[in-house]
């Protein structure tokens, strides 16, 4: 058995049945952020939190640790759909792979637990929260607050808020879509 990681935050700030959730992650090898909002008469994050494994752990274990943690928020939290952000690495080919591995994870989690993926780039997701693409981690934090009507003081983990940040994109997206159908 694996033992619990060291650094999990989890945090439940407003939880709220609504007609969807969507969830948001951000994967990474050491880490995947992941959270819910819940779009219906009013947008608001459910859930948010962090699964990290330890770092020492071989490059499979962190994956699979990965995978069951997702797996388990997936069939806790029963979102309709997941939303990821695509991998961005610039330069560096080894940091792109791991990214792009730990992104294949979750959307296997994903996919065996029955749920549609999205996938939007960093300048999508920063553009749908603050309307410009070129955003700061700073930036894209505090709008996630203005935009679920949280206090000013709203304190997220930045890689919390990115997540939520990913789902709140996908919502826009998906609502964008579903008025120009209708």
């Amino acid at each position: 058995p694996h033992e619990p990681p060291r650094r999990q935050r989890q945090m439940c700030i407003r939880a709220r049945r609504t007609t969807e959730r969507r969830q948001g992650a951000r994967p990474a090898p050491d880490l995947v952020e992941r959270s819910f909002a819940a779009d219906g008469p009013d947008l608001a994050m459910a859930y948010s939190g962090v699964i990290s494994p330890r770092k020492k752990d071989p490059l499979s274990e962190r994956l699979r640790f990965l995978f069951d943690g997702l797996t388990r928020v997936f069939h806790e939290w029963e979102p309709s759909e997941v939303a990821i952000e695509s991998p961005f690495a610039g330069q560096n080919i080894k940091a792109a792979m791991a990214i792009g591995q730990a992104q294949g994870v979750a959307m296997v989690a994903a996919a065996q637990c029955g749920l549609t993926v999205s996938s939007y780039t960093p300048r999508q997701v920063k553009k749908a929260v603050t309307d410009y693409g070129g955003s700061s981690k700073e930036q894209v934090q505090r709008m996630v607050g203005v935009i679920l009507g949280l206090s000013e003081d709203f304190q997220q983990p930045s890689d919390a808020a990115d997540a939520v940040a990913v789902a709140i994109c996908h919502i826009n997206a998906v609502q964008v879509k579903e008025t120009e159908i209708g």
